[in-house]
C-alpha cells in the first residue's frame, strides 16, 4: 500500500513533550508514630521547603471574577452612552442597559468554578413562584458543573423609571398593545420590592 506523506504546514511543529518539574527528594526519618517529628526535625524540613503549606489557589476569587466582568471596555462604552442619553433626557432609549446587566451576570456565573453558590435575584416582571423558578433553573444550567448550589431565592424588584416612560409613550399611540395598563400596574407594584417580607424570606432561605 502506498502511503503519502503530506508536508507539514509552515510554522507548525510537533508539540514537544513538556519537561516535568523535578520532585524534591524527601529524606526518610525514623520517628515515633505516637509523637511525630521533633521540633528540630520540623524546622529543618520547613527550611528545606518540605512543609505542607497550602499552595496558592489556581482559580480566581469571586471578587476577582465579578470585578473582571463589570469593569470591561464594552461596559464602559455603554455606561458613557447611557450618561449621554440621561443628559438629554432620552431615558426611553436606555433599555439596552438591561442587556448589559444580563450579559455581565451571565459572564460572571459561567466563570465560577468549584464554588458554593447561593442564587439570589429580583425580577421586575412576574410575581409567581413558577416564574421565578424558571429563571433560577436557567441560571443553574449556566453554572459550571463543579459548583454546588446551596440555596436560592428570588422575588420581585423595582425597574428603572425609563420602563414606565416607555409604557406611557406606547399608550399615547392610537394603536398599542391591550395590556399596557396591566404592565404599568405591575411596574408600580414592583417599586416597593424587595420589601421587608422579601428580605425576611431571604434570611430564612440563607439559614
Amino acid at each position: 500500500m502506498l502511503k503519502l506523506q503530506l508536508p507539514r504546514p509552515a510554522g507548525k511543529q510537533p508539540a514537544a513533550a513538556q519537561p516535568q518539574p523535578e520532585r524534591p527528594q524527601v529524606p526518610l526519618l525514623e520517628t515515633d508514630p505516637a509523637k511525630g517529628l521533633t521540633a528540630e526535625q520540623a524546622a529543618q524540613r520547613m527550611a528545606a521547603g518540605l512543609d505542607n503549606r497550602a499552595a496558592a489557589s489556581p482559580t480566581r476569587s469571586e471578587t476577582e471574577i465579578i470585578r473582571d466582568n463589570i469593569f470591561t471596555f464594552f461596559n464602559l462604552v455603554f455606561i458613557v452612552l447611557a450618561l449621554c442619553l440621561a443628559l438629554v433626557g432620552s431615558f426611553a432609549n436606555m433599555t439596552f442597559l438591561g442587556v448589559v446587566i444580563a450579559n455581565t451576570i451571565i459572564g460572571t456565573v459561567q466563570q465560577l468554578r468549584s464554588k458554593r453558590v447561593f442564587l439570589f435575584g429580583t425580577a421586575g416582571f412576574g410575581g409567581s413562584a413558577p416564574y421565578f423558578e424558571k429563571i433560577l433553573a436557567a441560571t443553574r444550567q449556566a453554572l459550571d458543573g463543579s459548583n454546588t448550589v446551596i440555596g436560592s431565592f428570588m422575588c420581585q424588584g423595582k425597574m428603572p423609571m425609563s420602563v414606565r416612560q416607555r409604557y406611557e409613550a406606547m399608550k399615547a399611540q392610537p394603536a398599542h398593545i391591550p395590556n399596557l395598563d396591566a404592565l404599568i400596574e405591575n411596574f408600580d407594584k414592583a417599586l416597593s420590592h424587595p420589601d421587608a417580607a422579601d428580605l425576611e424570606q431571604l434570611k430564612q432561605a440563607v439559614k
